[in-house]
């Protein structure tokens, strides 16, 4: 799954968010998502998790008007991919409004 996200904020505000949602994430989904893992080199980021019994990765490039979202879908999800995308975009546009 590849995915470019546009935003209006600068590198150093979207790459705050980022993380800061990824935080919150661990704190509200904590029963659903679990091993959620994260590694930053700069504006790149690696991250991990499971969620119901399916592990997920991939990478997130944040710029400034930009983030690249690549990640790894178990075979199994391909079929709900078009809702997670829709799920991941319109959560974007919130938090990088």
């Amino acid at each position: 799954m590849k995915m470019s996200i546009d935003h209006e904020l600068s590198e150093a505000e979207a790459l705050k968010r980022i993380k800061k949602l990824l935080g919150e994430t661990k704190k509200q989904y904590g029963d659903m998502v679990t091993d959620l893992k994260e590694k930053w080199q700069g504006n790149k980021g690696n991250f991990s998790f499971a969620a119901r019994g399916y592990t997920i990765s991939g990478t997130m490039v944040v710029s400034a008007g930009k983030v690249l979202l690549e990640g790894e879908l178990p075979w199994t999800l391909n079929l709900m991919r078009g809702r997670i995308e829709k799920i991941i975009k319109e959560r974007a546009k919130v938090l990088l409004k």
